[in-house]
């Protein structure tokens, strides 16, 4: 009744009028965009990659944020995306940055993403609450560490072991093949993140193993141009073994040092985390990388199509969409091809179990939760069930030696579990 009265004294007020109406207008679609939206639900499923093709981490996360991608792609040019609906690609280059991953979660919760994910573990770390709060799965491609757990439902999934049980299982390894009477002494490095932090968590399985830790040392995420010190200080120790938490240009660095400061002609075996050193990092660092171990659950791209059917695929999908011959396809790339093939299957049995009128992010949280028995043709194992003694989806890892330029596979050992190895529950 107030604003008819404006309206009716004259044209000034007519104008203010259809001024405050406009106002208001604009406020309340400004709060419709901070809020979630609801996905174009029929027509497309809209999924939230948040990648890291530049900064001090992108050697590594370049080729798995690639893999992830294209997969993404091939389903929606050769599969018809996921049960003849398209799969919506959102991604941003997130450059290693922890800030940028929650601007990008904002960004992609508004456009109505039903599921997310992070090239690393800290950008994981950076919005578990608020995937939480969101109600948007966050499927992590690297071990967690206890800042992504949430309670009471899990929101964050991660493909592999917690960082610490990597740490563990690599020890465990050491002391089975170990031969002298005395203990294995074992040293750490890792970069100064969350995730390199929580491998100390593993330090206090050394000796339930039956091995001895001399150490650690704490190493730059970027900028790091020497690492001497830090290695000859954790040499002093006298170390049989250093297992190495490190990626990208830092590792690079830290693998060039070792090599000029003749680390393994002193008797120190050097291993590094979870895939690591792949083809790219070799092809980088070249003869400082030989004779390092690395853990991994990748293949190589040139390893038997008849053991690991699914590199067919992923060969295709690196020529169509990148151009590259086999021998040119990181390990990385694949291991992002493979999270985003299990990313794909968690959403079609969600659509499966509740229909794609029904699809949101509770309903592909729920499918992660239960989501096990799956290989899509590159694993030595399928996947498993998330537990509370193992709450991530890989139960093994393959340990690869770089002999010759060429990782060449050595072992293939089982996970220690956190729970009944460890004693460890984050959940």
């Amino acid at each position: 009744m107030i604003l008819r009265r404006w309206i009716k004294r004259g044209k000034g007020i007519r104008i203010a009028a259809v001024s405050i109406i406009l106002a208001v207008a604009l406020v309340a679609s400004g709060c419709a965009t901070a809020s979630y939206a609801s996905p174009a639900v029929g027509k497309e499923i809209p999924v939230g990659v948040r990648a890291g093709f530049t900064g001090g981490a992108a050697s590594t996360l370049v080729h798995i944020s690639s893999g992830y991608l294209d997969c993404l792609k091939y389903q929606n040019d050769y599969r018809e995306g996921v049960n003849g609906i398209p799969i919506k690609i959102m991604w941003e280059d997130n450059r290693s940055d922890g800030l940028k991953e929650i601007s990008s979660h904002k960004r992609f919760a508004t456009a109505g993403a039903v599921v997310e994910w992070a090239a690393w573990t800290t950008g994981a770390d950076a919005t578990a609450v608020m995937q939480q709060r969101g109600k948007i799965p966050l499927m992590s491609t690297a071990g967690f560490t206890p800042g992504q757990v949430t309670k009471p439902l899990k929101w964050c999934f991660n493909f592999v072991p917690a960082w610490c049980a990597e740490f563990a299982t690599a020890v465990r390894w050491i002391k089975e093949g170990w031969t002298e009477p005395r203990r294995p002494r074992v040293g750490l490095m890792f970069w100064n993140t969350p995730d390199g932090w929580s491998s100390k968590d593993g330090i206090p399985y050394c000796e339930k193993a039956g091995a001895e830790f001399v150490g650690y040392e704490a190493v730059p995420l970027v900028g790091a141009i020497d690492l001497s010190t830090e290695l000859l200080r954790l040499a002093g120790k006298k170390p049989d073994w250093i297992y190495v938490v490190d990626y990208g240009s830092c590792l690079v660095t830290l693998m060039k040092d070792a090599a000029r400061l003749e680390i393994q002609q002193k008797g120190i075996k050097l291993i590094g985390s979870m895939n690591n050193i792949d083809a790219a990092i070799i092809g980088i660092v070249k003869k400082d990388a030989e004779d390092w171990y690395v853990l991994t659950t990748i293949p190589s791209a040139w390893e038997s199509t008849d053991k690991y059917p699914g590199l067919k695929e992923v060969h295709e999908a690196a020529k169509r969409y990148r151009g590259l011959e086999v021998g040119e396809i990181a390990e990385m790339y694949i291991g992002g091809y493979m999270l985003s093939k299990a990313t794909i299957e968690i959403i079609r049995r969600a659509i499966e179990r509740v229909g794609i009128e029904n699809l949101t992010g509770e309903a592909v949280r729920d499918s992660a939760e239960n989501f096990d028995n799956f290989n899509p043709g590159m694993l030595p194992q399928p996947l498993g069930k998330i537990t509370r003694d193992d709450p991530h989806y890989v139960k093994f890892y393959l340990v690869y030696q770089i002999q010759s330029g060429k990782r060449v596979l050595v072992a293939d050992v089982q996970a220690v579990t956190l729970g009944g190895d460890m004693g460890i529950y984050y959940e």
